[in-house]
């Protein structure tokens, strides 16, 4: 946060509509939407992460159970 005029400026905070919750059944076309190549580092590499463990979606049993 930086000061011009002797004022505070606040950032608003990162916000995204997802329409609903994300569920092994929709990630991959709610990340679709949202996008995650302009998004914050821990968005990527969270979906990075999944891509990988879930072997592109095609199996969740990681994460089931």
């Amino acid at each position: 946060m930086g000061l011009e005029n002797g004022c505070r400026l606040r950032r608003k905070p990162f916000v995204f509509k997802t329409e609903g919750m994300i569920s092994d059944r929709n990630y991959f076309s709610k990340i679709e939407r949202i996008g995650t190549s302009s998004r914050a580092d821990t968005l990527r590499k969270s979906h990075e992460f999944v891509v990988k463990s879930t072997n592109n979606g095609s199996s969740w049993d990681t994460y089931q159970s």
